[in-house]
C-alpha cells in the first residue's frame, strides 16, 4: 500500500505538505500487524517529514449490520487525531485491514459519505462476498493482496510487475 500511496504527489495528494494516513483495522493480530508493516514502509519511502499514521480499531467481532461504521469513518476522515485530540490535518489516504463482512460495511459507509481521499485495502477486499454485497460501490477500489506466482501466468505477472515498477514481487 505504501508504494501505491507514494505514486500520487509523493504521498501528499491533498497538498498540505504532510503525508497522513488514517488506518482502520480490526483489533486483533491482522489489523495490528498490518499497521505495523504499513508504518515501516511509509517511513522508508517518505522519511521526511515523517508520515502521520492515525490508528483506529473496531472490535474483532464487530457486526457488519449493527456496528457504528459511519461514525468510525467520520473519525477516520476528519482533521483530528483521535488519540491525541489535536488537529493534525486531513488524511491523504485511508487504509483498511479487517475481515470480509466488516470490509464491506466499511466501504459502504465510506462511499455513502462521499469522502474524497483514496480508500485502500488489504486482501479481504478481493473476496467475492465483499464484491457481491457492494455491487457498484466496489468500483474504483484499490489495494494489495498476495499473489500466486505458480506456472506460466505467475511468471508473466512477475516479469511484467518488475518491468513496470523496477522491483521484484515480494
Amino acid at each position: 500500500l505504501a508504494k501505491l500511496m507514494m505514486e500520487q504527489s509523493n504521498g501528499d495528494p491533498n497538498g498540505d505538505g504532510q503525508l497522513k494516513v488514517s488506518f482502520y483495522g480490526s483489533d486483533e493480530a491482522f489489523g495490528r500487524g498490518a499497521v505495523k508493516d504499513l508504518k515501516a514502509y511509509l517511513l522508508q519511502f517518505h522519511p521526511t517529514p515523517a508520515p502521520i499514521v492515525e490508528e483506529l480499531y473496531h472490535p474483532r467481532d464487530a457486526d457488519a449490520n449493527s456496528y457504528g461504521w459511519t461514525d468510525d469513518v467520520r473519525k477516520l476522515t476528519d482533521n483530528l487525531n483521535q488519540a491525541t485530540g489535536t488537529a493534525d490535518g486531513y488524511p491523504d489516504f485511508v487504509a483498511v485491514a479487517n475481515f470480509a463482512s466488516q470490509q464491506a460495511a466499511t466501504i459502504k459507509a465510506f462511499r455513502q459519505g462521499n469522502y474524497a481521499m483514496r480508500l485502500m485495502h488489504y486482501h479481504s477486499m478481493r473476496f467475492s462476498t465483499v464484491l457481491s454485497s457492494l455491487a457498484s460501490l466496489a468500483e474504483g477500489a484499490e489495494g494489495v493482496s498476495h499473489v500466486l506466482l505458480d506456472g506460466k501466468g505467475g511468471e508473466v505477472f512477475a516479469n511484467d510487475y518488475a518491468q513496470l515498477y523496477g522491483i521484484n514481487v515480494m
